[in-house]
């Protein structure tokens, strides 16, 4: 069976400049935005884990994310900076990754615009800023302004996963576990 490498997200609020970040585009914005962006929640800092591509949980989870994507605009209105997207990006070299993305706003035609983060490793994706169709959602997770996050079902996938096969908890993980609005999990 295929392998599906699936990225985690790391540490909730915290500042792109503790290891970096993409740089800003100036594409219309204000210098206050410009420095918002650079000093929003970064949920994009990504733990590689590896998963079978047909894994049952896992698509739980992801029909579970697209069918709260309503949900997910609700609360886009109580944290606009705590939106999240999950998806399959294609870096262009033969390869696709699974990355968490910040939401930036819907384009005239109905994708969506995120921002990727760079990952645990170092690595900063090609053009961090990204369109995609809501096809390409795996996951989507709002982090309210109290640090609860809704959402995040891949993620709560991997932790019963993880627990089940007795295995230690990335550090991603343990926070996003810590901070769940409520106590949903794949079965």
């Amino acid at each position: 069976m295929a392998i599906l490498v699936v990225a985690l997200v790391v540490g909730a609020y915290k500042g792109w400049a503790a290891r970096g970040r993409p740089p800003a585009r100036r594409g219309g914005r204000t210098r206050a935005a410009r420095r918002d962006a650079a000093n929003r929640t970064r949920l994009g800092a990504s733990t590689i884990v590896p998963v079978l591509a047909d894994d049952p949980r896992m698509a739980e989870a992801r029909r579970r994310a697209r069918e709260t994507l309503a949900e997910f605009g609700k609360l886009l209105t109580k944290s606009p900076k705590g939106g999240f997207i999950k998806s399959s990006i294609d870096l262009g070299d033969d390869s696709t990754h699974i990355m968490w993305g910040q939401f930036l706003g819907r384009t005239e035609d109905g994708r969506l615009r995120i921002l990727l983060g760079p990952t645990d490793s170092g690595f900063v994706p090609p053009d961090p800023e990204r369109t995609i169709h809501s096809k390409e959602i795996v996951d989507r997770m709002n982090v309210a302004p109290d640090g609860k996050i809704h959402g995040a079902f891949t993620e709560r996938a991997l932790i019963r996963t993880l627990r089940e096969r007795g295995r230690p908890l990335p550090e991603s993980l343990e926070v996003i576990e810590r901070s769940l609005a409520d106590p949903w999990m794949p079965s």
